[in-house]
């Protein structure tokens, strides 16, 4: 634990106050205790050093690498993923009249 905090200040730019460090510390004790993996605790400290997060939310952090959907941008636009060809061609009746726009198209 003092090693995963230790790491986090060291990390910083500038050393964090004395009760950052405090709450940081009880957040990562309490999730060592509760199981989790320290790798997954380091990317979400990381993660509240980079953003600049109150040291509360480290446990919504680490739900969040466990647990987080795809990003948007693996998914593409027509929600299948990203084997998705994006070769879409739309189906048109090649018999039938164009009905809108006063019959032309």
């Amino acid at each position: 634990m003092k090693a995963l905090v230790a790491e986090y200040v060291r990390e910083s730019a500038h050393r964090p106050p004395k009760d950052v460090v405090g709450l940081v510390g009880r957040q990562v004790k309490g999730l060592l205790e509760e199981g989790f993996d320290p790798e997954v605790i380091r990317g979400a400290l990381g993660q509240l050093r980079v953003k600049g997060l109150h040291g509360s939310v480290l446990p919504s952090l680490v739900n969040e690498a466990l647990n987080a959907s795809p990003s948007p941008s693996a998914v593409g636009a027509s929600g299948a993923g990203p084997w998705a060809t994006s070769g879409y061609v739309p189906y048109l009746d090649p018999t039938a009249e164009p009905s809108g726009f006063g019959g032309r198209l």
